[in-house]
């Protein structure tokens, strides 16, 4: 077989094959969907399974004293049957989940295989076609792809460092908070501030505590903890998470004083929470979900475009003589128009103004965020050929 009956072999395989497999793209992005789904239902269920549980054990800790539970709305048989009920919701959603798993991993398989025979086809392509003679728009989705390859790991990463630092912050929050409460007669003081006037806040402020010395302590250990956490946080994401200072306490301030420190400490994490770091988690997160749907919608048309390109060029230099690989093409196109659904459809959102919807409890201003991505520059390029 000579150089030219072997890339003419070699094409005509590689098109018969990709479009037998083809059918990968769509259906593992409606199983994913389906997997990633489950695994949230068995989240909740296993969290209002371990609710129960609690309740049960309250309720056979009580079972001495009927009193302590006179309030109650629910009786101890409606909370064994709750309990019941959700180990069997758990059982049944920990069997669909492994099935699921397992489809997934047979249907990862078979998308190995196709991103193979891919593979081959690109570099048939770059073998076959003359410098100077490529296809732009080709040339474009291709560009595409490998940026887009380099993108999703980058964004990837931010969102990992961002849920760290979110983390610590939230973990943080419960400890200043935790030290609020261990401070001597901190409720009767939270009490008499929501009391008193402006003309008897001297004699809040006046207020004393014997042998509150140990608790203050055990209380600034907790905040100092918390101090920490954010540093680490601040150090994670410098952008988004600034060290917030916080105040050092002596043995003679009062507990007000230190109450309204660690008040003030908290509510400026929950301002970084609410205005900075999680809306740019969430930022990050729609581009992930963006970035992904358009890697996947750029892979399927340059796929198409190198098959019909080839087909053309190829003919045109006197290959393919004598065969017909229109049945094999329609079926290719009608496979990525699904495939490309099924991905929008999967990724729930693919649109800008989804990807900048990010909400707030306040009008207060939000860090500013630009979408550096290389769809941008895909103006010039001329329509595809199918759309969601």
């Amino acid at each position: 077989m000579n150089e030219a009956e072997n890339i003419q072999e070699r094409y005509i395989q590689l098109v018969k094959d990709i479009t037998k497999l083809q059918w990968v793209r769509e259906s593992i992005a409606s199983h994913s969907k389906n997997y990633e789904g489950l695994k949230k239902k068995i989240e909740k269920q296993l969290h209002l399974k371990e609710f129960s549980e609690r309740e049960l054990n309250k309720y056979r800790m009580e079972k001495d004293f009927p009193k302590s539970n006179k309030n109650s709305t629910r009786n101890l048989r409606q909370v064994t049957e709750s309990v019941k009920f959700y180990e069997t919701a758990v059982r049944n959603l920990q069997e669909q989940v492994t099935e699921a798993r397992i489809m997934m991993d047979e249907l990862s398989e078979e998308k190995n295989k196709l991103d193979e025979l891919c593979k081959q086809l690109h570099l048939l392509y770059d073998e076959v076609v003359v410098p100077g003679t490529e296809d732009i728009y080709e040339q474009h989705l291709k560009n595409d792809v490998e940026q887009l390859n380099i993108e999703i790991p980058d964004v990837e990463r931010k969102i990992k460092l961002y849920k760290q630092a979110q983390t610590k912050l939230y973990r943080s929050r419960e400890l200043i908070d935790a030290a609020m409460k261990t401070l001597p007669g901190a409720k009767a003081f939270m009490d008499k501030q929501a009391l008193a006037s402006v003309n008897s806040h001297i004699a809040v402020t006046g207020y004393t505590f014997k042998n509150a010395l140990n608790p203050i302590s055990k209380a600034e250990e907790m905040a100092q903890h918390g101090y920490n956490l954010v540093k680490e946080a601040s150090e994670l994401c410098p952008d988004d998470v600034p060290n917030i200072p916080n105040t050092t306490h002596s043995i003679i301030d009062g507990v007000l004083r230190i109450l309204t420190n660690y008040r003030g400490y908290r509510l400026k994490i929950e301002a970084v929470l609410r205005k900075q770091l999680n809306p740019r988690l969430n930022s990050f997160e729609n581009q992930l979900v963006m970035a992904k749907y358009h890697f996947e919608q750029r892979t399927v048309e340059w796929v198409d475009r190198q098959v019909t390109f080839l087909e053309s060029y190829l003919r045109a230099n006197g290959f393919l003589e004598n065969q017909n690989l229109d049945r094999e093409i329609s079926m290719l196109r009608m496979g990525s128009r699904a495939a490309v659904a099924a991905v929008a459809e999967a990724s729930d959102r693919v649109t800008v103004d989804d990807a900048l919807n990010i909400s707030t409890e306040d009008n207060g201003a939000l860090p500013e965020y630009e979408y550096n991505g290389s769809l941008l520059h895909n103006n010039d390029l001329p329509p595809p050929a199918y759309s969601r």
